[in-house]
């Protein structure tokens, strides 16, 4: 049995590699240089290079391999390697040529038929990558298992209709309650590549997660105000829970909204204001989203917007990116919803509040100047970049002009 240093894997494994390339007409030859392999050339790991040595001349011997010895300093000091025999380094190397890899993979992309338009671009994305030999991250060639796996679990959220659990949703698809957490990296660099819903939540791994209906914790929604739902054919008066509730997702989804004593409905992004709001607006329905509104919360917008077509709608967030963000995806629901408080002045009300912009926040700026559902924030937005600030919602008087 051939006991293979470091070094020498290293080197097998890159003439391996260039066995590989397409086309390739030269000798295929790997140059043993220090700056490649160190090991072979530290003083204080002699021994690591008389056993590579001794591993190379072995199969040297065996004609896999060919050796190059620098002048006067043979069996002592390689200059470079051939390649002879891939065959055999292949079956030393326990290595699958990237020939069946490739056909191995393409296996497993031929078994999604009709998926939807972007899930369907990566498929045809990832071949383009094979037959140009580039990478196809964040799936990997040498990993058959993490491959089939990233597919099934990405063609699983595109397959979700209503919310499910993390957990649950990686037993169904995966078979193992933890192995979505493992990929659960690779799989938002895809959707954020490839899915065109993906953009619109900036960083936020949770919301856009969420808006795969995949939920790390069963969802409530915190309620108040006076309005009436029906629910499996009883009534539930929001209004004699105070100060609030919490609802959870799947009620949301099945009840019917009937009628509301409130005058506005106010859409709140951070905790600390739902609850400061809940003595200053009493007349309101005040519904806090937790950041971007999940799906079952979207509908339930939708339905309140349906029934109550009198009510004014406001959105109260963070005068920042995410907060921006976060209301052009509630306006992708409820149209009317207005900026509580849009005044671009505000910043110039409370100066000792505001926080500095960085680079990446100033581009985003630039590019929510463009959303064509930010018209009205326009002149907001010019102040925030003129004056290079922004401002966390919990700062703020909301009894302020």
């Amino acid at each position: 049995m051939l006991n293979l240093t470091k070094t020498s894997t290293a080197i097998l494994q890159q003439l391996l590699d260039q066995h590989e390339q397409r086309d390739r007409q030269r000798v295929n030859r790997v140059q043993v240089k220090a700056a490649k392999f160190s090991r072979y050339f530290d003083e204080k790991q002699v021994d690591e290079r008389q056993q590579t040595n001794s591993c190379l001349l072995e199969l040297a011997r065996t004609k896999v391999v060919k050796l190059h010895w620098r002048k006067w300093e043979e069996h002592n000091w390689l200059e470079a390697v051939d390649l002879l025999d891939a065959a055999a380094l292949y079956r030393l190397l326990k290595r699958q040529p990237l020939a069946e890899q490739e056909q191995a993979l393409r296996a497993l992309l031929a078994e999604y038929a009709n998926p939807q338009a972007w899930f369907a671009e990566w498929l045809a994305w990832l071949e383009q990558q094979l037959i140009q030999q580039r990478s196809i991250q964040p799936l990997d060639l040498t990993d058959p298992t993490w491959n089939r796996d990233l597919l099934r679990a990405i063609y699983g959220l595109t397959q979700l209709a209503t919310p499910i659990l993390e957990r649950l949703f990686s037993v169904r698809w995966l078979g193992q309650s933890k192995r979505f957490s493992e990929l659960e990296g690779a799989v938002l660099r895809v959707l954020r590549q490839f899915a065109p819903q993906a953009k619109q939540f900036g960083d936020d791994d949770r919301a856009l997660l969420q808006a795969f209906n995949l939920e790390k914790v069963p969802e409530y929604v915190l309620l108040a105000g006076d309005v009436r739902l029906r629910l499996n054919q009883k009534i539930l008066e929001l209004g004699d829970f105070r100060p609030s509730l919490g609802l959870p997702s799947s009620i949301l989804r099945q009840a019917t909204v009937l009628d509301s004593a409130c005058s506005e409905i106010i859409t709140i992004e951070n905790l600390t204001s739902f609850h400061s709001m809940l003595a200053r607006q009493p007349q309101a329905m005040l519904i806090y989203t937790g950041g971007f509104a999940s799906p079952s919360l979207c509908q339930f917008l939708v339905k309140l917007a349906t029934a109550l077509p009198r009510v004014g709608w406001y959105h109260w967030g963070d005068y920042d990116v995410g907060g921006l963000r976060i209301l052009a995806h509630l306006r992708q629901h409820v149209a009317q919803i207005q900026l509580w408080q849009p005044e671009s002045t505000i910043f110039e009300r409370m100066p000792n509040a505001t926080q500095a912009l960085h680079q990446k926040e100033r581009h985003s700026l630039g590019e929510l100047q463009q959303h064509p559902l930010l018209a009205d924030c326009w002149a907001l937005i010019d102040a925030m970049l003129a004056q290079n600030v922004k401002l966390e919602q919990e700062q703020l008087d909301l009894l302020g002009g």
